[in-house]
């Protein structure tokens, strides 16, 4: 199954349980990039067989279902099939067009959400606050996601995940979120809400200022 290691190095389980290098369980992942530290075995001894560079070995805990990138880590114990949750699908809105950030090159299709723009104040899983960086499609996982610059280095990227980069900001400031799970800010709520209420406010006061006096009649006596 494809994971991510330490939330940034995309590949997939090939060896999960004990190790002789070191105690506890290990997994053993077969990178897509070369960006490993062996082929499969460590000091001799082999787990699993990759290209040179493309196999590294890394505790459960620092693994990822390729689809939980923002959700809270889950621990992949010995025995677990690491099964991934339903993708969310959503087709592209006519007349959307590009444009939704940076990663809208990077990822070649990008969405519009009628709740969510670029730019905008937003909370992750009603706990992360950040800005809204990108809204597109990925190439780690179906579905639409969120690229969100954190106020705080409680991140897992930089903007980039497996080497693609979608958005740019310090490192562990960068998150990546299903769509699903970002909600706009409460302060940028209030304020479109204030900014709609001013509107209304004063196209009301124009029609008032345009609507003619009544005529004066004087009875006679």
């Amino acid at each position: 199954d494809r994971v991510l290691v330490g939330g940034t190095k995309a590949g997939t389980v090939r060896f999960l349980g004990p190790t002789h290098f070191a105690k506890g369980d290990w997994a053993g992942v077969e990178l897509e990039q070369a960006l490993g530290k062996n082929d499969g075995a460590v000091a001799g001894k082999r787990y699993f067989t990759c290209q040179p560079a493309y196999g590294v070995f890394a505790k459960p805990e620092k693994l990822q279902r390729i689809q939980e990138v923002d959700q809270e880590e889950k621990p992949i114990r010995k025995g677990d099939p690491l099964a991934m949750s339903t993708p969310l699908h959503r087709s592209p809105k006519d007349g959307a067009g590009a444009g939704t950030g940076a990663g809208a090159v990077a990822a070649g299709l990008t969405f519009v959400s009628p709740g969510l723009c670029v730019g905008d104040r937003v909370v992750v899983s009603g706990a992360k606050s950040g800005v809204l960086k990108f809204l597109g499609s990925t190439d780690f996982a179906k579905g639409i996601w969120a690229g969100v610059e954190l106020d705080e280095p409680v991140g897992k990227n930089d903007g980039a995940v497996a080497g693609k980069r979608y958005f740019q900001c310090p490192p562990m400031f960068g998150l990546f979120a299903p769509e699903r799970r970002v909600e706009k800010s409460a302060v940028d709520v209030a304020s479109d809400v204030n900014a709609t209420f001013s509107i209304e406010q004063s196209a009301s006061a124009s029609v008032v200022k345009k609507l003619p006096s009544p005529p004066l009649v004087v009875k006679e006596a």
